[in-house]
């Protein structure tokens, strides 16, 4: 070891040494290539944890030999840090697929990390391993071991991005008590979980519904009748909501959900069964939406005006307005005065049909024949409400 630490003091002195001397830089490079180029194993991990030790650890990636890989490998199962410069070394020399691999790692190891950084490394690595390797480290690799990588990395950072909407979700639910929110949060916020976990431990239990159709996109569970439960149980829950805060209509928070939904499920033919195509409500509904705006207005003229309402659909499409036979024809619906306690029942009727048939068209498709009748009869019983009176 003796010797080890007069190699020390001769790479001090070398470093050191003034710069204005034409001969420094010579046998500063002849000092490091003897160095550098020593077969001694032992020595070479000396040299490595010295340097580490005095805060050098981009010397590392500078040396070329088959020593520092062997040396960080062993050290990055047991430090971050180390594991860290690991895949530094395979990125300076440009193997991004071995870069991906301990990016990947990383990722699902036991350090203490939390759920934000081994989502910043899955996306360094999705893209290290979408990046071919130039020169000689890509030479004998299978396609197939790249593709299986990409695949198993952007499946895990799905799973990550759905527990890192979770994470957020717990932070700001009320029912949480005190004493149970730091351990939930502390669950969630560490390593990345299954996909069983996350829905049978919080996802159901938390009626997210929103993001139970999210774990069945990426689960690939296409069971028709789960989905379609887990359709009806986010638009109910969003309906109560609604309604508990006043704030929005319910049919237009749900008409806004389904929209984000469609964005994250990619429009899934299975979790977002909604035709890609002319995906409007029928006329008739914006018309009842306007009306009931007045007709919640107790301040409101006796003759809604329809000056808002959007332009009717082709004479035959399935969205056109003769698509649902009127009623029994009146002057208007509201010509007739209201009692308030009678105003507040039918409008709350009204807003239940309007979501129940926002319910039909973003389960079955509104251009279905049975969904398409289904959707006419609330639409006459909504008109039947608005002239009851």
């Amino acid at each position: 070891m003796r010797y080890y630490d007069l190699i020390h003091q001769i790479i001090d002195s070398v470093d050191q040494a003034p710069p204005q001397d034409p001969m420094t830089g010579k046998r500063k490079q002849e000092a490091y290539d003897v160095i550098n180029n020593s077969k001694d194993e032992v020595f070479q991990i000396n040299l490595y944890d010295w340097y580490l030790s005095q805060g050098w650890s981009d010397r590392l990636l500078d040396i070329d030999s088959p020593f520092i890989i062997t040396y960080l490998q062993r050290k990055s199962v047991q430090d971050v840090a180390h594991a860290d410069l690991l895949w530094r070394y395979y990125a300076h020399y440009e193997d991004f697929l071995e870069t991906a691999k301990v990016q990947l790692q990383l990722a699902k190891s036991a350090f203490e990390l939390d759920l934000e950084q081994r989502i910043e490394y899955l996306s360094r690595a999705r893209a290290n391993a979408s990046t071919k390797s130039l020169g000689l480290a890509n030479v004998g690799r299978p396609r197939q071991s790249r593709q299986e990588l990409l695949r198993e990395v952007s499946d895990l950072l799905d799973v990550a991005n759905i527990q890192g909407d979770l994470l957020q979700r717990m932070k700001a639910d009320s029912r949480l008590t005190a004493e149970k929110r730091p351990q939930v949060l502390k669950q969630l916020n560490a390593q990345i979980l299954g996909l069983d976990d996350l829905y049978n431990g919080y996802v159901d239990q938390a009626g997210y519904y929103d993001l139970a159709l999210v774990v069945f996109q990426t689960a690939d569970h296409r069971n028709p009748t789960d989905i379609r439960a887990t359709w009806q149980n986010l638009i109910e829950s969003l309906h109560q909501e609604t309604e508990s805060e006043g704030q929005l209509q319910p049919y237009e928070a749900v008409s806004e959900r389904v929209r984000i939904l469609g964005a994250r499920l990619s429009l899934s033919e299975s979790t977002f069964p909604i035709r890609k195509h002319k995906l409007r409500l029928p006329f008739q509904i914006h018309k009842l939406t306007s009306h009931l705006q007045q007709y919640s207005s107790p301040s409101s003229p006796a003759t809604p005006t329809n000056s808002n309402a959007p332009p009717p659909h082709p004479p035959g499409s399935a969205h056109s307005s003769s698509t649902c036979p009127s009623p029994t024809k009146h002057s208007s619906p509201f010509s007739k005065p209201c009692s308030t306690t009678t105003r507040s029942h039918l409008k709350a009727e009204i807003v239940a049909s309007l979501s129940r048939i926002s319910l039909m068209w973003s389960t079955a498709g509104w251009r279905r024949v049975h969904r398409r009748a289904e959707g006419c009869l609330e639409v006459r019983r909504i008109r039947s409400l608005l002239v009851s009176c």
